[in-house]
């Protein structure tokens, strides 16, 4: 959604007789693209009903709108009301961390994904070895790299690690 569009999507919106959580989502998303982010809060807390896309949508926004104490607390909020954050949510709140060297944060949010046995991927392996990198903690992000590399992995001779 463009910037200019906005005020005839939100018009559609508000027309609609039916407005699913693909709709209030997707409406989310559109505000925090055009950079509205008071937009998107306002559905947001206007929503019936939430689900981890509602949530993960808005903490994205605001961590890439440069909001990251609203993405912080967002996701804190999200804990609180028992919503499982996806991977995408745990992505945008370590990089947040990273952002602003909140590494007492960025270890919170690693023991969350270990105690609740996240899929290590790649976006979140590759966050959280931002995320101690930039907080000066260079053990912890070669202990997580080596987590990510399958054992036996050769690496070429060109390759710097």
């Amino acid at each position: 959604m463009k910037s200019g569009y906005t005020d005839a999507a939100r018009e559609l919106f508000d027309k609609m007789p039916n407005q699913n959580m693909e709709s209030w989502n997707t409406m989310i998303s559109g505000y925090a693209k055009c950079q509205q982010l008071d937009m998107a809060r306002e559905l947001f807390d206007d929503m019936p009903a939430k689900n981890v896309v509602s949530w993960s949508a808005m903490i994205t926004a605001y961590a890439q709108g440069d909001c990251p104490f609203e993405a912080l607390s967002l996701f804190e909020e999200m804990r609180r009301l028992d919503v499982t954050p996806n991977c995408a949510a745990v992505g945008s709140v370590l990089s947040v961390c990273s952002q602003m060297g909140a590494l007492e944060q960025g270890r919170q949010v690693h023991s969350y994904i270990e105690t609740n046995k996240m899929n290590m991927d790649p976006t979140i392996g590759t966050a959280l070895i931002d995320m101690y990198a930039k907080c000066g903690c260079i053990d912890r992000a070669v202990k997580v790299f080596d987590a990510l590399v399958p054992k036996g992995t050769t690496w070429g001779a060109g390759c710097l690690i």
